[in-house]
């Protein structure tokens, strides 16, 4: 069965790591990022807004719980939301991989909710900036007339 999907992949010309691949390149950088931002906040002269970007940004925790709130993973996986709406799904794409591509930002949710804030102000920066391009860049949904009903032979029908 693998087999055959595979030669469908080729035959499709589907890349089976085209989704995950580029988060895979990207989590290295999200490292260094952190252990840049735990470097700039042990300098003498603090080059922050004046906070910590190297740990998360609690600003409660909720009594009897000790669960902390942190509101920029909140954002973050707001604007991945809304930047996963705005994309169009792929041509051919499984509907399973659809839907698991929907719970993908509650799942970086989850996993970034602790992370450094600097990491996770990154990460909402880049979706802004993503969203603004797509709307700049993707004109607005327009109606296109229609061409005529023709049949096979050419004719237009009436």
């Amino acid at each position: 069965m693998n087999q055959k999907m595979m030669e469908l992949w080729k035959q499709n010309k589907v890349n089976p790591a085209a989704g995950c691949l580029p988060m895979l390149i990207q989590l290295r950088f999200f490292s260094a990022f952190t252990g840049c931002c735990r470097a700039l906040s042990n300098c003498a002269a603090p080059v922050s807004l004046g906070c910590d970007l190297s740990q998360a940004d609690t600003v409660w925790v909720i009594p009897g719980l000790n669960f902390p709130l942190n509101p920029l993973p909140l954002i973050m996986g707001a604007t991945q939301i809304w930047q996963m709406r705005l994309t169009p799904p792929s041509p051919g794409v499984d509907p399973v991989q659809q839907k698991m591509m929907q719970y993908m930002p509650l799942i970086f949710l989850f996993i970034l909710y602790n992370f450094s804030s600097g990491l996770t102000l990154y990460w909402t920066v880049q979706n802004l900036l993503t969203i603004a391009q797509m709307k700049l860049t993707k004109p607005a949904t327009q109606k296109l007339p229609r061409p005529p009903n023709r049949d096979t032979a050419g004719q237009e029908k009436k």
